[in-house]
């Protein structure tokens, strides 16, 4: 409903005197103006007319006050701006809007979201110390993250469950940084808690989100008609394979590791590294707040999906690159 120039004057007035309560029916400004847009508008019905003015004000109030959200973590502090306010909004636009989303966007930025996101790991990490939560300091991460990338016994499978796709003889004896270093290797970095073969092909494949996906997918290869590949063509006719690299009980510990051999091999470009973004995913932090821990018991896993042929299938036309 568009709103006189008048009503908004109004509202944005009201706003403005009393942000700490928001709108209350009862108030006699608040009359006023429900009177005023009867008036004006065509909303004749006084509940009606209610609605749109609280509406109207909660965009003109634009501050979380006195209400919190119970995301504990997570939650919003008082006068925080609140998601109807122009601020959030105008964050939205300029995410969805690609017009309004230049690399250099102060808000959305890659060097801004790595910051940001080195800001909330830090939090997460007091907040788990504080609960008596076992957690890695930065130094023994890159000490862990040093050994992953040149342990020589890397690829030593443990069981049939950390190895899909047929068995890799070259990487025996072979470390991690061998494999990123390999000429012709096309690469996915990724984490889970779940068994490697029901996670290590979902970046391409889809999301199924009753296992904890969105639903949907944007994969970085499909078939040159569109078409998703199935998990059985990456192997079959791509030469897939994917093996897990490193386990740890906590999600923060091994989305840690995710990050970072992602953040090493992101300025390949596509589609010698296939993943998007860095650390796309959640950090795990969130999972760790509740009175019961979801996780409690749960083996992580950081995985790499790799194939020494995909630059052959790209370059004859077989696949499409999704940039």
């Amino acid at each position: 409903m568009a709103f006189s120039t008048e009503i908004h004057a109004a509202a944005r007035a009201y706003a403005e005197g009393h942000g700490a309560t928001g709108s209350n029916k009862r108030d006699a400004e608040c009359q006023s103006l429900i009177r005023a847009v009867m008036a004006t508008q065509t909303v004749k019905d006084e509940a009606k007319a209610w609605k749109s003015v609280k509406g109207l004000v909660t965009v003109y109030r634009g501050i979380i006050a006195p209400e919190c959200t119970n995301k504990k973590f997570t939650a919003k502090k008082r006068g925080a701006p609140s998601a109807a306010s122009k601020e959030e909004n105008k964050k939205k636009a300029m995410k969805w809007n690609p017009i309004k989303n230049p690399i250099n966007s102060p808000i959305y930025n890659p060097i801004n979201a790595a910051r940001i996101k080195q800001e909330l790991r830090a939090q997460g990490d007091a907040y788990l110390r504080e609960h008596g939560e076992a957690v890695l300091s930065p130094r023994e991460r890159a000490v862990a993250l040093n050994n992953i990338e040149l342990n020589p016994e890397a690829f030593m499978v443990q069981s049939e469950l950390e190895f899909v796709g047929p068995y890799d003889q070259w990487l025996v004896g072979k470390s991690l940084r061998d494999l990123l270093n390999h000429p012709r290797v096309c690469i996915y970095i990724g984490e889970t808690g779940q068994f490697l073969k029901a996670e290590c092909f979902r970046w391409v494949g889809g999301r199924d989100a009753s296992m904890g996906g969105g639903g949907g997918a944007n994969p970085t290869l499909r078939w040159p008609n569109g078409d998703i590949i199935k998990q059985s063509e990456m192997i079959a006719d791509l030469g897939f394979r994917s093996v897990v690299i490193y386990t740890h009980m906590s999600k923060p510990e091994t989305t840690f590791v995710e990050d970072a051999l992602q953040q090493s091999i992101h300025g390949r470009g596509l589609p010698r590294r296939l993943h998007r973004v860095v650390g796309a995913g959640s950090n795990g932090y969130e999972k760790r707040f509740g009175s019961e821990d979801p996780c409690k018991g749960q083996v992580h896993k950081v995985f790499v999906t790799y194939s020494y042929t995909l630059l052959d299938h790209i370059a004859s036309g077989a696949v499409k690159v999704m940039s």
